[in-house]
């Protein structure tokens, strides 16, 4: 897929004082907003280090991101309530489901479970991907990512040696959810790419519909984009995480902190 979207400059000062602005702004529009972004970036801290996290506790973030991609939050949220009741994100079913497809389909027998096959199958196979990880490198299942996300050629990588292991429907932009729940990445959108836009950081090439996905090298382009706004903002507060910075970016324009 052709680009759309071009990263036009460095973040300086001036960017991360245009940020702030922006951020007063979403602020005083809806506080709700600045609430659930500290919520996110606070559980992406408790999460810890992804590169000594053990298969367990990087399944309680993984398990649910196939349901949410290209779906509707509340509808995803929805299914992710039903699977919880079952307690699919707990280990031994992790385990068990790993097994065979037919595991996690069937629960939907007998229950109110209305979950698509498509995305309980992709279930499976993140189990099975973690397995598989597991068998391989022991008990620290993801030892060297954030080495790995560090370059964007690594990173690229990286992205698409993952999406290739978890299976079909797994896309960069599903992997990249997953990484900032972890709080080392974050998760483009058409959202975050208008505000960038707006802040002069980005230029669009093309008319872009909200519908757009930027695709895996932009992704990766705003990936590093926010980092380095990260790294000169959390001089000021240490709450400027790449989590929050990507919740906040993405309300931005969500919420209409851009209009006049």
């Amino acid at each position: 897929m052709s680009r759309k979207i071009e990263i036009i400059e460095n973040i300086n000062n001036d960017d991360c004082d245009n940020f702030l602005k922006l951020e007063k702004k979403l602020k005083n529009l809806d506080i709700k907003s600045i609430l659930d972004a500290e919520n996110l970036s606070k559980k992406a801290e408790e999460f810890g280090d992804i590169d000594a996290a053990d298969i367990e506790r990087v399944w309680t973030i993984l398990w649910d991101k196939r349901l949410y991609s290209g779906m509707k939050e509340a509808t995803a949220t929805k299914w992710k309530k039903q699977l919880e009741d079952v307690n699919i994100h707990e280990n031994h079913m992790m385990r068990e489901i790993s097994i065979d497809p037919k595991i996690v389909l069937d629960l939907k027998k007998n229950s109110d479970i209305t979950v698509p096959d498509d995305r309980l199958i992709g279930i499976h196979s993140a189990a099975k991907y973690l397995i598989n990880r597991e068998e391989k490198f022991g008990k620290i299942i993801f030892p060297y990512l954030k080495k790995e996300c560090s370059k964007k050629v690594l990173m690229a990588n990286t992205i698409e040696s993952m999406q290739k292991g978890l299976g079909k429907g797994w896309g960069h932009t599903t992997v990249f959810h997953f990484l900032t729940d972890i709080g080392i990445s974050v998760k483009p959108d058409i959202h975050v790419a208008r505000t960038l836009n707006f802040m002069g950081i980005s230029k669009f090439i093309d008319d872009v519909k909200d519908s757009y996905r930027p695709n895996l090298e932009e992704c990766i382009d705003i990936h590093f984009v926010i980092l380095g706004m990260s790294k000169i903002l959390r001089e000021v507060s240490s709450h400027y995480t790449m989590r929050y910075i990507d919740k906040i970016l993405m309300n931005i324009s969500k919420d209409g902190a851009l209009e006049n």
